[in-house]
């Protein structure tokens, strides 16, 4: 059992400035990207659709893949039947205003965040959608637990009478309940953008949960001493924040507090409270795991550990969460006043390396690429000033680069 050091703090700079990781808006490419995301946990939305079933590949394993000429088995259909009544309902969902008519396929955390993309969308003047292709990819069933990809084009129709369409690959789990196979989450990955842009997050995020827990491992880096006065930047793991207001997370920052003199803490945080200190010594170079996870409805448990000093903070929390999206992120932290909050200037922290990064993804644990994760670019009006690269060999790693600009 790690050792618990008792409650957090408020973190503050000593001028009535307290410090926030919270997110601000990702600078993605049109407002079409942007329903797409708020509907990451629906996938799909109903409508008539072009189906191409899948071949299956090996019987013995009751697994459907891409090779092979066979057709698919009784439970690689039963799966693909409760994916395509989804669609349909998702459209009668937003076309009667009853979001009830999507309960009998879902589980129920996936349903209240069908529930959350509905109001999403309705609050984005989205009017109606329409699956217009539905392309059928690998569709594993292994006992009582299924998962099954896809490729949908959706075509969306908003109030001011413009319509798009977008093209996303969606991971879609499944579980069975009282012998009906109901779906536990949906990680969407849009086709039509490669990397989105944040103003102080860079790192990768994955929406479309429902996420009930999320780790990861990082060195601490060593933030150069000609960094300004004030600057600062946060490494955290967490859930929630990409297409909801909600955010729970934890993680390590920085702060220049003069010349030559940096700050190292670790905290945690809970959307809209304040970021609080955990009594963890880190320092420059330091390994540390963190990890999320939802013990039941409302609580969680957060688990800050220094693997080069052998020390723990572990607590357990209350807090809603919508389970709508899964982080690794590298950040420029917020600071709130009394009048305002701003983001603060990004130190120069050289490079960070996230490792081991997983969550767990409609009951299964996933890797960063599993869950679909895509990359976010922290950029200003002038340009790139922190990137992440691709996703390591195992899924689970990469490397977020500060850049030489200011």
């Amino acid at each position: 059992m790690p050792q618990s050091y008792g409650q957090p703090k408020p973190i503050t700079n000593g001028e009535g400035t307290t410090m926030s990781h919270r997110r601000f808006a990702l600078a993605v490419a049109g407002l079409m990207t942007l329903v797409a995301l708020l509907c990451g946990a629906c996938s799909g939305k109903g409508g008539t659709a072009t189906s191409t079933l899948p071949p299956t590949g090996t019987p013995a394993e009751a697994t459907a893949s891409a090779t092979g000429t066979q057709s698919p088995d009784t439970a690689t259909k039963a799966v693909m039947a409760v994916i395509e009544k989804a669609n349909e309902e998702q459209q009668q969902a937003l076309a009667q205003n009853d979001p009830t008519i999507m309960r009998d396929t879902a589980t129920a955390d996936y349903y209240s965040l069908l529930v959350q993309a509905q109001q999403a969308m309705e609050g984005a003047g989205v009017t109606a959608i329409k699956l217009t292709s539905l392309k059928w990819g690998p569709v594993s069933v292994q006992g009582t637990d299924a998962q099954a990809a896809t490729t949908e084009t959706w075509q969306t129709d908003f109030a001011d009478g413009t319509s798009q369409q977008t093209s996303d690959r969606n991971t879609y789990v499944l579980v069975q309940q009282g012998g009906a196979w109901l779906i536990a989450g949906d990680a969407q990955a849009s086709s039509s953008v490669s990397a989105s842009q944040s103003a102080n997050w860079a790192g990768y995020a994955a929406s479309g949960g429902p996420f009930t827990a999320v780790s990861g491992t990082w060195t601490v880096p060593q933030v150069n001493a000609s960094s300004p006065s004030g600057s600062a930047d946060a490494t955290w793991v967490g859930i929630g924040g990409v297409v909801s207001n909600d955010l729970i997370q934890a993680g390590t920052d920085a702060t220049v507090t003069a010349p030559g003199q940096v700050t190292y803490t670790a905290w945690v945080e809970m959307l809209p409270s304040p970021t609080q200190t955990v009594p963890l010594t880190v320092q420059a170079g330091d390994v540390i795991s963190v990890s999320i996870t939802q013990q039941g409805t409302g609580s969680w448990q957060i688990t800050i550990s220094n693997q080069t000093t052998s020390q723990n903070y572990q607590t357990t929390v209350q807090y809603s969460s919508s389970l709508s999206s899964a982080e690794w992120i590298e950040e420029a932290p917020a600071a709130a006043t009394s009048v305002r909050v701003h983001i603060v200037a990004l130190d120069n922290f050289g490079q960070v390396r996230f490792q081991a990064g997983s969550a767990q993804f409609g009951g299964q644990q996933v890797t960063i690429a599993a869950a679909d994760a895509q990359p976010i670019t922290l950029s200003d009006q002038s340009g790139t000033v922190a990137s992440p690269s691709a996703l390591g060999s195992d899924g689970a790693s990469f490397t977020v680069t500060r850049t030489s600009k200011p």
